[in-house]
């Protein structure tokens, strides 16, 4: 019954296809690929039903002659041309639903076994890299764990280093501590062999406190001493003494002006004209500074002026007398020129002029006998004569000239 069932549906069916119009035949075969498969899958479903059912049902009421007989009708219909039966709506909604409810089911099922496969894939594949990850990472490690114990070697032999070189400073030490302690013995022992040397000669130059209280302690002492520049603590400075002419210290003498760069105020310059009066009515004694000794300490001021004058002519003609010597062996600005010019194929100048030796500047004799040639040969540059200063013939002086005037007395 199921079989000749299905063989009626599908001759139904054929017969609904050859009366179909063209439009809704092509229409329809863009679905007839998709729902082929799923046709023979329902077509197969159906005959192993069937064939079940028979297998099942032995005893039919069907016998193979009725079911031999269906094949030439149907031929026999296909070959004629009587028009087919009409077609039941039903029918055909209930083959197109059943239809696509096998192709659904199967699509969901292929689905479903794509998104298994899908997911072992991952699950495949994500095993794999969590492998390689863990054995990247276990390699890092075991990189990790070889620095690790290389550093830690090199930080032991490092720490073996210092250790060794400890001992190595500790014995160097204490061998210099014994060679400083064996020279500073030796040090102490020759200072206090002098101090005993000086000790046993002490009576012949040492004076008592008593003694020298009465040479410096008295009025005269303390000023000439302490009042003007020029004398010499314990003894006095002179051609008549033993410490020779008195310019010699004033080698050493300088001047002290205050070095600010602001202008002093009328107040301050009235406060120290002050000071400079109490200073010398406090330390001057009117009784001792006569006007003879007075005089006398000018002259000596005015001479070692005069003889730091001559010095300071004779160190610049000396200066300049060196710059051109080197002027003639280097050559000046000129031949600067010539060898910043540097014409291709001429002959080069000499080399640039070096820098000039100061050993000058420490011969305070060589400098002492240039300024007296010049004090010689042009005396009005040391001295102011009577003939430069203001009269009634010459009202300006020496004023016109500034340089004689600075540097002359």
């Amino acid at each position: 019954k199921h079989i000749s069932n299905t063989m009626v549906t599908t001759r139904l069916v054929g017969a609904a296809q050859r009366r179909l119009p063209h439009h809704i035949l092509s229409q329809s075969s863009s679905n007839r690929s998709a729902c082929s498969s799923s046709r023979r899958i329902l077509l197969s479903q159906r005959a192993f039903i069937g064939a079940q059912h028979i297998t099942q049902t032995p005893n039919t009421s069907l016998s193979s002659s009725r079911l031999m007989s269906t094949s030439p009708d149907v031929d026999e219909e296909s070959t004629s041309d009587s028009p087919p039966p009409p077609l039941d709506k039903k029918l055909l909604a209930s083959i197109y639903n059943q239809q696509r409810s096998v192709y659904n089911n199967t699509v969901s099922t292929l689905r479903k076994q794509y998104f298994a496969e899908i997911q072992q894939q991952r699950e495949r594949e994500n095993r794999l890299r969590a492998l390689e990850e863990e054995k990247i990472k276990r390699a890092a490690l075991e990189r990790r764990r070889i620095k690790a114990l290389r550093v830690a070697a090199n930080a032991q032999r490092e720490i073996e280093k210092r250790g060794a070189r400890r001992l190595e400073w500790e014995k160097e030490l204490e061998i210099t501590q014994r060679e400083r302690d064996a020279k500073k013995a030796l040090y102490r022992r020759a200072k206090q062999k002098i101090v005993d040397e000086l000790e046993s000669e002490a009576h012949l130059w040492l004076t008592t406190p008593e003694e020298v209280e009465k040479a410096l302690g008295n009025p005269t002492a303390s000023q000439k001493l302490w009042a003007r520049p020029g004398g010499m603590i314990g003894a006095q400075s002179g051609q008549d003494t033993g410490f020779g002419d008195d310019g010699e210290f004033w080698r050493y003498e300088c001047h002290t002006w205050d070095a600010r760069p602001t202008y002093k105020s009328p107040k301050e310059v009235m406060l120290e004209e002050l000071e400079n009066m109490a200073y010398l009515q406090t330390n001057n004694s009117e009784h001792y500074w006569t006007k003879e000794r007075v005089e006398a300490e000018e002259r000596k001021e005015q001479r070692a002026r005069l003889r730091a004058i001559v010095r300071e002519e004779g160190r610049r003609a000396l200066l300049e007398k060196q710059r051109q010597m080197m002027k003639d062996v280097y050559g000046g600005e000129e031949a600067k020129t010539e060898r910043q010019k540097g014409e291709k194929g001429a002959k080069l100048p000499a080399t640039t002029m070096p820098a000039p030796k100061l050993d000058y500047l420490a011969d305070y004799e060589a400098q002492e006998r240039a300024g007296v040639e010049m004090l010689q040969r042009d005396p009005t540059k040391f001295f102011i004569f009577e003939s430069d200063l203001p009269n009634a013939k010459n009202l300006g002086g020496l004023q016109g000239s500034g340089d004689d005037a600075d540097s002359g007395l």
